[in-house]
């Protein structure tokens, strides 16, 4: 994934689930997505200096607005696939974490260049009674062609929270499945584990 594709990715996510009973039918999502990407980017953009300056500030702000929208258990099971289901608890907990820590990161680092790519949402579509739906988007880029970044969401807990992101039809929990799974058959999901926390103390 290259980094402008994390720049619009992180934007688009964090522009969307904020007022999670939105989706359920009181107010619409892409009114409460309008409304939060205009105030998320207006606190970034007044303190940019800062929180360029300052990495820990940039990952406390993507961690409040994106963790308690994101099943990251959910999004931990489905990138080990069948790796998952040998793993231990405290293998689990450690990879979810891990996991969590290094796409905070990876997509703060990304948000703090945004510019001025604009966000379309499509009308969405949920049946009565799913607990599963896919909120469609387009980012509209100056000088390039619309990128597509849709969102599976699920009911858990009574909230929605998303599992998976599909920007311009490349799956982040496929698109790392095929990493993680490369590298656990090289040397175990102890060896993937003690790599992916080893990048974050690094950094």
């Amino acid at each position: 994934m290259n980094r402008k594709t994390a720049i619009t990715t992180l934007i688009t996510v964090l522009a969307m689930f904020v007022t999670l009973p939105s989706l359920a039918a009181v107010v619409p999502p892409d009114q409460v997505a309008r409304e939060t990407a205009d105030a998320t980017l207006r606190e970034i953009k007044a303190r940019r200096q800062e929180l360029s300056a300052n990495p820990q500030k940039l990952y406390a702000l993507v961690e409040q607005q994106l963790l308690p929208h994101f099943d990251f258990e959910r999004m931990s099971q489905l990138v080990l696939g069948k790796y998952w289901r040998d793993a231990n608890p405290e293998q689990r907990e450690r990879f979810s974490t891990s996991f969590q820590r290094m796409l905070v990161r990876s997509y703060s680092h990304a948000l703090i260049e945004y510019d001025s790519e604009r966000i379309e949402w499509a009308p969405l579509r949920m049946p009565a009674g799913t607990t599963d739906v896919l909120v469609r988007s387009n980012v509209i880029r100056k000088g390039g062609p619309p990128i597509p970044i849709n969102y599976n969401v699920h009911l858990k807990g009574g909230q929605w929270l998303v599992y998976d992101v599909t920007i311009d039809a490349i799956s982040l929990v496929t698109n790392y499945r095929g990493t993680f799974s490369s590298e656990i058959r090289k040397g175990g999901i102890d060896s993937l584990i003690a790599k992916l926390e080893q990048k974050q103390a690094r950094q």
